[in-house]
């Protein structure tokens, strides 16, 4: 592995691990910069309903509509399942989210 490829690899795992902190604390600002232009954003957590948004723009507004959750729901934060989909762009230094499937229980 070239040193360029474990830079890249280690921020790929920073996003995934941004996107994970984002998502958990509803933390939209740091959500929102974490994917490209063109993402698609597929969520199905039961019991709330699935969506999908295509683009950054649909995407930011959803994340506009994020209130914190509520520490005594358990529920909210047992998600067991997530399948992402990151591809690095232009450069290696910031690699940005392509795609995600969401959570499921």
């Amino acid at each position: 592995m070239t040193l360029n490829e474990a830079i890249a690899r280690e921020n790929i795992r920073q996003t995934i691990t941004n996107y994970t902190i984002a998502g958990d604390n509803r933390d939209a600002a740091l959500f929102n910069v974490l994917w490209a232009e063109d993402a698609i954003f597929e969520f199905e957590f039961p019991p709330l309903p699935s969506f999908r948004c295509n683009g950054i723009a649909a995407i930011r507004t959803r994340s506009a509509a994020w209130t914190p959750l509520q520490d005594n729901d358990p529920t909210m934060r047992s998600a067991t399942w997530c399948s992402s989909s990151m591809r690095e762009t232009a450069t290696a230094a910031r690699p940005r989210s392509r795609g995600s499937r969401g959570w499921a229980r």
